[in-house]
């Protein structure tokens, strides 16, 4: 098992346009995944732990759970983690410090809707 700091994602140097393209084939195999509603654990006022499941496509063999947490007093105030397991053996494979991950998938996601939908009819967003 593998811990992946933001350190090590950060000097992966990941571009833009590459989270662009990872988040469009994310929604494109949405179909084949299993994504359950999140789970909220709401501490009080506007401090939550949010737990969100993923089993990707069998052919990926790949199952994850990302914990986000806020709580007002912590430093970040958004932090999150993600455990990646081997779906077939149950192997946890890897826990990956997933802050610098969220930011660059919300990023990519609201850049992918702007992409999308830009020269469609679509009057609301």
């Amino acid at each position: 098992m593998k811990y992946i700091t933001d350190e090590e994602i950060r000097k992966l140097e990941i571009s833009p346009e590459t989270c662009v393209g990872w988040a469009k084939e994310s929604f494109l195999m949405k179909g084949e995944s299993s994504l359950p509603p999140k789970i909220s654990i709401h501490l009080h006022d506007t401090d939550f732990f949010n737990t969100m499941p993923c089993l990707l496509p069998q052919g990926y063999d790949m199952f994850s759970v990302k914990i986000i947490s806020r709580l007002r007093d912590s430093k970040p105030i958004l932090k999150s983690h993600i455990l990646l397991y081997r779906a077939s053996t149950g192997e946890l494979l890897a826990i990956l410090d997933g802050n610098m991950i969220t930011a660059m998938r919300t990023g990519a996601v609201a850049a992918l809707a702007i992409k999308t939908f830009r020269n469609s009819k679509a009057r609301t967003y």
